[in-house]
């Protein structure tokens, strides 16, 4: 009869502790999209994990997790992007841990209940055993709530996704060098100044883009060569030979981190070639016009929205057989 009592006793004991290690609860995230150009969300529970992510597009908006133990918190961390490539920053919402009510099993477990089933074992065997199976059923149907799934709807604010590098970008640069060429029978060299605008990223991913470019540019050759220029003379303009040119090119950039390289090509349209009888910047008094084929390589290191580069062009007059490669530095602002 003791051991049977003793038995009754244990199960009672642990149906008392079983709540505290099995609460089962399912919570649900929410969240809403907030702009409308959103296409996907991602999110994951606990981390941040680059391979751990399960992206969905804007139309879901929540996310349920079952089976979770109840007495511990749980993290969503949430994402957006326009096209699946680049991606917000994380938003993230906790869950509360469910703590299950036991103060009142626990108080008869630890004092009372051992020593009143004592006392009734030596007074009334048969009374002991229906009267402890009546009084403690209420603790032994306990363990029900171990299979009681808790909800906890808990909201998650998104925040903005990046749009660069993927986005379209307008560039405006200056640009200033010399350029070599071969017009005389010696080398040439001409003073170059120009203003570059650029459609940078107007198909683009992570790593490169396709761009468009129009640089406007002047060009002022000295009649006597650069080596017989001195500074009294610098900015006599009758002394050079005057042109302006417009440049329409194509090509891709590649980026990596700040930096970026760019490779274009097309043709430049040279307006009054070898005019040098004006002390005017630019004169239509002898006006011509030719069209030249030009290739672009540079590098750029992008600070934010301002930049600052290095650049080469080569430009082939295929009428007079003339090459001209032209260094440039340049500096520009990225909108």
């Amino acid at each position: 009869m003791k051991i049977k009592r003793a038995l009754l006793l244990a199960a009672v004991l642990f149906a008392m502790t079983l709540p505290l290690f099995a609460v089962s609860v399912t919570v649900e995230w929410n969240w809403v999209q907030n702009d409308s150009d959103v296409r996907y969300f991602r999110y994951q529970v606990d981390g941040e994990a680059e391979d751990g992510w399960t992206v969905v597009d804007s139309s879901v908006t929540n996310y349920t997790a079952k089976g979770l133990d109840g007495s511990q918190s749980y993290t969503l961390y949430l994402q957006q992007s326009y096209d699946g490539v680049y991606w917000s920053q994380s938003a993230s919402s906790a869950s509360q841990p469910v703590v299950p009510q036991t103060a009142e099993l626990e108080e008869p477990v630890v004092t009372e209940e051992p020593a009143a089933v004592e006392a009734a074992v030596e007074e009334e065997p048969a009374a002991v055993v229906e009267e402890a199976g009546t009084e403690e059923e209420p603790a032994v149907q306990e363990p029900s709530v171990a299979e009681v799934e808790e909800i906890a709807p808990v909201a998650v604010t998104p925040s903005q996704p990046v749009k660069e590098p993927g986005s379209f970008k307008f560039v405006l640069s200056f640009a200033g060098g010399v350029g070599l060429n071969n017009i005389g029978e010696e080398l040439d060299y001409d003073y170059q100044a120009v203003i570059g605008l650029g459609f940078e990223d107007m198909v683009a991913n992570s790593i490169m883009g396709w761009d468009l470019k129009l640089n406007l540019g002047f060009s002022a050759l000295p009649v006597y060569g650069i080596e017989n220029t001195t500074f009294d003379n610098l900015f006599d303009l009758g002394l050079y030979r005057k042109a302006m040119f417009a440049d329409l090119m194509t090509g891709v950039n590649f980026k990596a981190g700040s930096t970026q390289f760019y490779l274009d090509g097309g043709a430049r349209l040279l307006m009054n070639y070898g005019q040098n009888d004006s002390d005017a910047l630019f004169s239509l008094g002898k006006f011509d016009a030719r069209v030249q084929i030009t290739g672009l390589l540079g590098f750029r290191w992008n600070i934010g929205w301002f930049n600052l580069g290095l650049e080469g062009q080569y430009v082939y007059d295929y009428i007079d057989n003339v090459h001209t490669v032209t260094p440039r530095l340049l500096f520009g602002f990225s909108f």
